[in-house]
């Protein structure tokens, strides 16, 4: 039974967990081995989104036991596929336990594809390595500098034959401030964007469900909205508290939306200071009738193994403190089997 993942993506914090004998401490665990980690370690699954890295190290893939990504119309026409491989498409949402009918959030971030794909998998707890965005030590990636060219995809250039070589691994050579991973650049709160809770926690109102709670926002009726004035500048609120109880003119259909938005900007940044466990403590009790939350997420611990990560929407631990968590709660896992139930549940529910 699926129980506990652990994700190993590339940033550099991850580096010290190798040094304290990582791979020993791992080796019975269910992992998921985001792209070039698989030069360096082992796992359960090996995960992918970018089709030219995948056929750029298919002779190496073709070892591992099990490899999941993000699906590509050129797959088995220009780009063959290993018997090994499970493809799944893609989507520029969240949509939990279905996630695999209706796409994997998202294609554009292996380490968010991945961490979907452990969350629709079941997993109740999930151990997120490597998820720096951001420099650790000067470097943002633990195996930057390497001389084999491990962290280069040869990507097509436009003519037949001819490639350019593209890498998300260090900073641009013409400017130390910018990383060559364009979301590094973003500051934590817009990269909040790509890890929001809008997402996780599958908030997603039709207009009727936000109407209802703009009526009870005008009307003051309603517990939840206690903890706005801490968070929504108070000119805001004087907006909302004057809207007219009809919403059929074009300027309240305007403002309706404006609302949303500010609804939407407010969790976040609630869950940015006060962490997602307890943002869903306050909203679940009042929201849930109308926001549709599923409680999905409340029974799955996620957990981020980098104090110093620019995403911030999971508790953070140190390695000293996951390592200690792993001796204390060992789990010996089968690995064929482990892959055999994964394979299962993605091919009954897709």
């Amino acid at each position: 039974m699926l129980n506990r993942a652990i994700i190993c993506a590339s940033g550099n914090s991850i580096a010290e967990g190798l040094q304290k004998s990582l791979i020993n401490a791992i080796e019975n665990e269910c992992t998921f081995i985001i792209n070039f980690n698989h030069h360096y370690m082992k796992g359960t699954v090996n995960t992918f989104c970018d089709i030219e890295f995948y056929n750029q190290e298919k002779s190496h893939l073709d070892k591992c036991g099990l490899v999941i990504g993000k699906n590509n119309p050129h797959f088995n026409t220009i780009y063959p596929v290993g018997d090994n491989v499970i493809l799944l498409e893609a989507a520029g949402r969240y949509f939990g336990k279905k996630s695999f009918q209706r796409g994997v959030y998202s294609g554009a971030l292996t380490g968010l594809f991945t961490l979907t794909t452990a969350i629709a998998l079941g997993f109740k707890e999930i151990f997120l390595l490597g998820y720096d965005f951001a420099a650790i030590n000067g470097k943002t990636h633990f195996y930057q500098g390497n001389k084999e060219g491990i962290g280069i995809v040869k990507k097509e250039a436009g003519e037949p034959g001819a490639y350019r070589e593209a890498s998300g691994v260090g900073f641009e050579p013409s400017n130390h401030e910018i990383y060559k991973t364009g979301c590094y650049n973003r500051p934590a709160s817009e990269l909040f964007n790509a890890y929001h809770p809008c997402e996780f926690m599958d908030i997603d109102l039709s207009e009727v469900e936000w109407l209802e709670i703009l009526k009870e926002f005008h009307q003051g009726k309603s517990e939840f909205m206690a903890w706005l004035p801490n968070y929504v500048h108070n000119d805001i609120l004087w907006k909302f508290f004057q809207m007219p109880d009809r919403i059929k003119e074009r300027n309240d259909y305007i403002a309706f939306y404006e609302f949303k938005k500010v609804m939407v900007d407010t969790i976040n940044r609630m869950i940015y200071d006060l962490g997602m466990d307890r943002v869903t403590e306050i909203f679940y009790p009042y929201l849930c009738e109308w926001y549709g939350l599923r409680k999905e997420l409340q029974g799955i611990k996620i957990i981020n193994v980098s104090p110093l990560s620019k995403i911030n929407t999971f508790p953070k631990m140190e390695y000293d403190f996951f390592f200690k968590y792993l001796k204390d709660n060992p789990v010996n896992v089968n690995q064929e089997e482990a892959r055999n139930e994964i394979k299962s549940i993605i091919e009954r529910n897709k």
